[in-house]
């Protein structure tokens, strides 16, 4: 399903703007890559997307889901859309997940709020979920409490709770900025290979340029509420633009760290 957002603004209550004027569109299947540094307007792009900016800020613009405006729709018939056809993952899954609620519960709970109820299919298909991210000893993470588990296992398990119901787009905000390195290229490949498998259309929102870049055909660069430069992803790295993302692939080669495609 593609995601178009056109003149996208978010302002607060003084009337400043935090995005301004975002436009960008993803295919059904495409993978977008939104970067910039913290304030740069990337996360509140994607909380304004789904409808769930925090109180004292406004959106305005528009923002398309597979043709269908969704900016402005009320809430109850947001919640219909919400980890249905369009889901989100949160950076800190600590945060975003009950600490006070054991896993196979947390992971049910989007399948029972689309009609399943009973205990052996909701096990079974929690079961299914956990195996697809790769979880290990199934049983004891169903059990266990998220704060008893690592934070890559926390991760895997709000990529599960997201892709429970098989939405069409995935919205991914800094999904592996609070792991370590080697976990982190683990949660990129599961990522990868859970949307290519099922052909989700992939918003992915990143600081580092690298990550991004291994991730997105496409990429939007944002500073200061602004959109800098987009284009696909060999393009800009081959030849960034404006100045601000040329700074980021500096620092990402000085590291090593970025490969440029010569097909």
């Amino acid at each position: 399903m593609s995601l178009d957002v056109e003149g996208l603004t978010v302002t607060d209550a003084s009337g400043h703007a935090v995005v301004d004027e975002a436009t960008w569109s993803v295919a059904a299947g495409g993978r977008l890559g939104i970067i910039g540094e913290s304030g740069s307007g990337k996360s509140m792009t994607a909380l304004a997307v789904m409808g769930l900016l925090p109180d004292g800020l406004h959106a305005s613009g528009s923002v398309h889901l597979g043709g269908q405006e969704i900016l402005g729709l009320p809430e109850r018939e947001l919640q219909r859309i919400r980890g249905h056809r369009i889901a989100m993952v949160f950076q800190e899954p600590l945060t975003a997940l009950d600490p006070l609620m054991r896993v196979g519960k947390q992971v049910a709970e989007p399948l029972r709020l689309r009609g399943v109820r009973k205990k052996n299919q909701l096990h079974t298909k929690v079961s299914e979920l956990l195996d697809m991210v790769a979880i290990t000893d199934i049983d004891r993470v169903m059990r266990s409490y998220p704060w008893e588990l690592s934070g890559g296992q926390r991760q895997r398990i709000a990529l599960a709770m997201a892709l429970a119901n098989e939405p069409e787009v995935l919205i991914a905000d800094e999904p592996t900025t609070a792991l370590d390195v080697t976990v982190q290229a683990e949660i990129l490949a599961l990522l990868q290979r859970l949307v290519a498998q099922t052909g989700t259309t992939l918003v992915f929102i990143s600081h580092d340029l690298p990550v991004v870049s291994t991730v997105a055909d496409q990429i939007v660069v944002m500073r200061r509420g602004r959109i800098v430069e987009s284009g696909g992803t060999q393009q800009i790295l081959r030849k960034p633009s404006a100045p601000y993302t040329q700074t980021l692939l500096t620092a990402a080669r000085n590291v090593n760290r970025v490969r440029v495609s010569n097909d």
